[in-house]
């Protein structure tokens, strides 16, 4: 087990990093720091990204950082649903009663969305994961399910949260009056190099390791393998431990990088 052989306390670059453990990226402090607009202003926001940049992490950090007394999440993570499953996963979600038949799911949930935030003083945060599944029948749906008093009342956080192309789907004629309600756009970019080596440095450190078990090469070689991408960065350092380990390499190097580049 490399673990053992690189004198680690803990497995680094594990993906349920607790948040107090998280990387601080610039990323992480916009994406926080928007997120703090949105608990003010509520409505919607679009969170965009490349796929394994961190995203789903940034929202589970945020969601753990809340004070339950004061906030209710709803996680819905499967978004390729018929219209009638939308209303019932998310009516569930919610704490609703199981109805099927869509116009008193459609009551069930405003009514819900309401007394979470004006009567037990609980705002409601609902995040859509994985959107770019999401069915444009579907928006629509959510589009009609916030509005609230004629259009004039927020009173839940919804985040949208998918692929970098759901910017441009949004700005389509089809998806013009949802895109006009979007309160807050962000785009979750890749780490730079720079914050690639503080990363990698980070979380060998949090596993109790060295901050030298990779060269500077292996990490200007995992960037570039990467291009900045965490899920990515994580599945490259854990194979070219796994691979110092059994051949005995106390550092990991450039060659050990590309030597395992063709398993990725």
């Amino acid at each position: 087990m490399f673990s053992i052989f690189y004198n680690f306390k803990t497995i680094p670059f594990e993906k349920s990093i607790k948040k107090d453990h998280l990387f601080k990226s610039d990323g992480i402090k916009e994406f926080n720091s928007r997120m703090e607009y949105m608990k003010q202003s509520r409505g919607i926001i679009l969170l965009t990204g490349p796929s394994g940049v961190g995203k789903t992490t940034a929202i589970r950090a945020f969601i753990e950082g809340l004070k339950t007394e004061f906030y209710r999440t709803a996680y819905i993570p499967l978004a390729s649903v018929s219209v009638s499953d939308f209303y019932y996963q998310l009516n569930h979600l919610l704490g609703g009663e199981h109805y099927r038949v869509k116009s008193v799911l459609f009551a069930s949930i405003q009514k819900l969305i309401l007394d979470y935030a004006t009567i037990k003083k609980q705002i409601p945060i609902i995040i859509f994961d994985e959107i770019h599944f999401l069915r444009n029948d579907n928006l629509f749906e959510l589009q009609m399910l916030l509005n609230f008093n004629l259009d004039s009342l927020d009173p839940a956080i919804v985040v949208l949260s998918g692929h970098s192309h759901m910017r441009e789907k949004f700005i389509r004629p089809t998806l013009s009056s949802i895109n006009q309600r979007l309160r807050v756009k962000y785009e979750f970019l890749p780490l730079s190099n720079e914050e690639t080596f503080l990363y990698i440095q980070h979380h060998l450190n949090l596993a109790g390791g060295s901050s030298k078990i990779f060269n500077d090469n292996a990490i200007n070689a995992i960037y570039n393998l990467s291009s900045g991408i965490i899920r990515v960065i994580n599945t490259i350092a854990t194979k070219a431990l796994i691979q110092g380990a059994s051949t005995k390499q106390e550092v990991i190097t450039e060659e050990i990088i590309y030597s395992i580049s063709s398993e990725l």
